[in-house]
């Protein structure tokens, strides 16, 4: 290993003496440093990512399940079978939700953060309506059954987590060895896991086992401070729910390896194996060498999709951010040109703190300097208008369907047969992710008629596609369209 690192140092102190022409990249796979461009700098702090991860083992403890690897983008790998059993066929245990123990009787009574009813939360409580507030929405980790049955890098999902899975994979009902239960199989690498029809606890009484499942993730859902996010699935469906924190359901943990932990996997994983290793720092010299010749790219943008509209507008394939139609983007407040990390009114660039405070941007931002797509794209491309949206709407057949294991709503035009995806990317509020794989909202450049901080979307879902307005603070996508 010495040898190895001396290979490492001294490769990157050469490139140091070499003359070396930088551009800034549409894609920021090296941009270890994010400045922006990817140089030499970049191969030495990867450098020492490299070395401070070599050594950290991640094994599991020995009632652990198997970590399957799926291929998903964020690298955690899902457990072969739930806590509690032994076989992805065995249902395992039942577990309130922030509970560590199985019990006889799942009620608010037996609750332990709780006094007695659903509106006394001790904890996990983000209203005054529902307890005590704490504002934490996210189970601590001796709280969280996974982790503290298990231990290492086990814990539960996370709610977006869950849409990850839902999002990169196909399911298929099916039995193993007697059981029914839905399966998941990667769309990136084929592998599987296999989730039982475990039904739930409430009460004294196990409910659904055989015909239907739910798995507990560690997110609070975030409308109800007695509620939770889960996975639910049956013979005909598979999508998010939310239920009584009090319920006992099944957990099915999740695992980050430890040497991973706070990398951006998308940036640092050059070689695209899945780990960050000392091949991604050699990778990364070798991208250096070659674009040393390579012209500046151009800004990417999407292609315009002629949907034979009556407006003559044209929608383009993907979204700001994005480079394939079933790729998320970037999230942007209304008005707003950069994403952030916190999305509320706080944050909000064109307000004064507050709801009652927003600066008048105009009834349409479209094709201004407040328009993301026109910002990000140049040339005519804008935000679509709340109208535009409606003629959408009214020209298209829709469908609930994926596209490369992304769920979304497919357009197509009932005038040439032309056809756009919009993925179901969710919203951000507050740091959170929300509803990503599940529905979708876009951005319009239209304020609310009736309501100045709010502003008009299109919202999109397995069951329904329409306009609506909210929150201008809020982190949505944008599907820019040109003319």
């Amino acid at each position: 290993m010495k040898k190895v690192k001396t290979i490492i140092w001294t490769t990157a102190m050469m490139l140091l003496m070499m003359p070396f022409h930088a551009y800034g990249q549409t894609t920021k796979v090296g941009d270890i440093n994010g400045d922006g461009n990817v140089t030499v700098s970049d191969v030495l702090a990867l450098v020492q990512i490299t070395l401070n991860n070599e050594g950290d083992e991640n094994q599991p403890t020995a009632e652990a399940g198997e970590a399957i690897d799926l291929g998903l983008p964020s690298g955690i790998k899902w457990a072969s079978c739930n806590v509690g059993a032994t076989k992805p066929e065995e249902y395992g245990g039942y577990y309130a939700w922030g509970e560590t123990e199985e019990k006889e009787v799942y009620y608010w009574s037996t609750y332990q953060w709780c006094n007695g009813s659903s509106n006394t939360m001790t904890k996990y409580c983000s209203s005054s309506s529902y307890g005590t507030v704490d504002n934490k929405t996210v189970l601590d980790p001796e709280d969280d059954v996974a982790h503290v049955k298990w231990g290492g890098n086990w814990r539960m999902p996370t709610y977006e987590e869950m849409g990850e899975l839902i999002g990169n994979c196909t399911t298929e009902w099916t039995t193993l060895n007697g059981v029914n239960g839905r399966k998941f199989t990667s769309n990136i690498n084929g592998n599987s896991i296999f989730f039982p029809a475990a039904g739930y606890r409430g009460g004294s009484s196990l409910s659904g086992a055989g015909s239907y499942g739910y798995i507990w993730p560690g997110t609070q859902y975030a409308s109800s401070g007695y509620s939770a996010y889960s996975l639910g699935f049956s013979s005909s469906t598979v999508s998010g729910y939310y239920g009584s924190r009090a319920s006992g359901l099944p957990v099915r943990p999740v695992m980050e390896s430890s040497n991973q932990s706070g990398i951006d996997k998308a940036i640092c994983d050059i070689n695209g194996d899945g780990n960050v290793t000392v091949s991604d720092v050699l990778a990364l010299v070798q991208i250096i060498l070659n674009d040393e010749e390579q012209e500046e790219p151009s800004v990417i943008t999407g292609e315009a999709i002629d949907l034979g509209l009556p407006s003559g507008i044209k929608w383009a394939s993907c979204n700001v951010g994005a480079t394939k139609p079933e790729e998320y983007g970037g999230y942007y407040a209304w008005g707003e040109t950069e994403e952030k990390e916190v999305y509320d009114w706080s944050t909000y660039i064109h307000c004064d703190g507050s709801s009652s405070t927003c600066h008048d941007l105009g009834s349409n931002i479209s094709g201004t300097q407040y328009d993301v797509a026109h910002v990000k794209w140049g040339g005519n491309w804008r935000m679509p208008t709340y109208d535009e949206i409606g003629e959408l709407i009214d020209n298209c057949t829709t469908e609930w369907t994926t596209l490369n294991g992304v769920y979304g709503r497919k357009f197509t035009s009932n005038i040439n047969g032309n056809s756009i995806f919009v993925p179901a990317a969710g919203y951000r509020g507050g740091s959170s992710l929300y509803y990503a794989g599940f529905h979708g909202y876009y951005w319009s450049g239209t304020q609310s008629a009736s309501t100045s901080h709010y502003a008009y979307y299109l919202s999109v879902g397995s069951g329904y596609v329409g306009r609506n307005n909210n929150d201008r603070y809020s982190g949505r996508t944008v599907r820019p369209v040109t003319e």
